[in-house]
């Protein structure tokens, strides 16, 4: 329902696109943080899990974009019901 509603009403989903370059921002900014700043060594390592953490996020809104998801929207588009 939210795929039909967005196809014919907004033709773009934003939220995608806000959530992964947020996702890709913090991302950024944490490996920035690691390589520029001095981090105290009590908190560095929370701050290579938190790294982690956002890591997979990033993984997951790449393999959105670009991997099979993609894939198979385009074969919608191409061959629709």
């Amino acid at each position: 329902m939210k795929d039909l509603f967005i196809e014919k009403l907004l033709k773009t989903d934003w939220l995608l696109f806000i959530t992964g370059f947020t996702v890709m921002g913090v991302f950024f900014k944490i490996v920035n943080a690691l390589i520029y700043l001095q981090i105290p060594e009590e908190n560095k390592e929370i701050l290579i899990h938190v790294l982690g953490i956002v890591e997979g996020a990033v993984m997951t809104v790449v393999g959105y974009y670009f991997g099979s998801s993609k894939e198979k929207k385009k074969d919608e588009k191409q061959n629709p019901q």
